[in-house]
């Protein structure tokens, strides 16, 4: 009898040392899913007529109805504002408006309502003219307490942009506001604004960039700033296909397959960011090009192979999950044939 319980014990206790290993999930990618998280961002750029009164109340109704659309999704979304809609929304919104939002300005509404995060964006990168990124940072906040620290869009060959940004930036129009940006997005090159984006960012994955310049792609643990990639093209929204892609989401599909069948190494973790335009924003007959990306990506989702999510929300998992282990999966190593144009 002592044999039989003494053999009831040890197996027991086999089965439950059993059932804990295939409990676990140390992202080592034996025996758990490698998602891919995605961030769904979209521009604002500059534009004057943001900041007219006679025409900003129906650019924040669009806005607005756009924000409901994506929250009816349950998608979490990032929207990066240029300075001349921050002025619209600081000047233009009059307590009547803001009746409809809670007491709130439309923009401060959206983050607490939408699950919407805002960002300062700048041009695409691009710092010429009046005001720099500090300077959006600066009056966004008196717009959007809850602003994040993300730069929204970089120009990832200009050295000098990241030296502003890593020893922080002094505004053109507030040199009294200093701004340290945490977490750099969508990566640009200078050829960008002249209208070649052959030399844009396509990496996936996270890491803390060295320089901008020859060691952007190179990791440098002890710096501050951590770089989340874009992995598909974000401009290509017209009939050209100049991407090799129709959209980020068939981008997506492959690098899912990828790390199941192993091309790419498991127990890291990806990025892609689908960048929405502000022609898409404010023209409700262009959002189902959104859409369909969001209805093609549901059954990775339902699988877990995708998982959206805000960039400070990535960075974070990637601190405490990963162990700030970098990852620079770069666009060539998708084959050309997997293009899915």
């Amino acid at each position: 009898m002592k044999r039989i319980t003494l053999f009831i014990m040890v197996l027991a206790i086999c089965l439950f040392w059993s059932c804990s290993e295939d409990d676990t999930n140390d992202n080592d990618g034996s025996d758990s899913i490698t998602p891919v998280y995605v961030t769904v961002t979209g521009h604002i750029e500059d534009g004057s007529y943001y900041a007219e009164c006679e025409r900003y109340p129906e650019f924040r109704r669009k806005l607005l109805e756009f924000a409901e659309m994506i929250y009816g999704y349950e998608i979490p979304f990032n929207l990066q504002i240029d300075y001349e809609y921050f002025i619209g929304a600081l000047n233009c919104e009059c307590p009547e408006m803001m009746t409809e939002t809670d007491g709130m300005n439309s923009l401060d509404y959206i983050a607490n309502t939408f699950d919407f995060r805002i960002d300062a964006h700048q041009g695409g990168g691009w710092e010429e003219g009046s005001e720099n990124y500090a300077d959006v940072r600066c009056i966004g906040e008196q717009v959007v307490p809850s602003i994040t620290d993300n730069v929204g869009g970089i120009v990832w060959d200009q050295a000098a942009q990241f030296d502003r940004f890593n020893f922080g930036e002094a505004g053109i129009r507030n040199p009294s506001f200093r701004w340290y940006p945490e977490i750099l997005t969508m990566g640009v090159h200078t050829m960008h604004h002249l209208g070649d984006f052959s030399q844009d960012d396509l990496t996936s994955g996270i890491w803390k960039p060295a320089d901008f310049g020859g060691e952007f792609l190179v990791h440098d643990p002890e710096n501050r700033m951590i770089y989340i990639a874009p992995g598909g093209h974000h401009t290509d929204w017209g009939e050209t296909h100049t991407w090799p892609f129709a959209s980020v989401a068939d981008y997506v599909e492959v690098l899912a397959d990828y790390i199941d069948n192993g091309q790419a190494p498991s127990g890291k973790l990806y990025t892609a960011t689908i960048a929405v335009p502000q022609s898409v924003i404010f023209d409700v007959s262009e959002q189902e090009k959104l859409t369909e990306q969001f209805d093609k990506l549901q059954p990775l989702v339902d699988e877990g192979k995708v998982i959206f999510a805000h960039f400070r929300e990535i960075a974070e998992i990637w601190q405490e999950d990963f162990g700030e282990e970098p990852n620079i999966f770069t666009f060539d190593n998708i084959d050309s044939t997997d293009y899915r144009p």
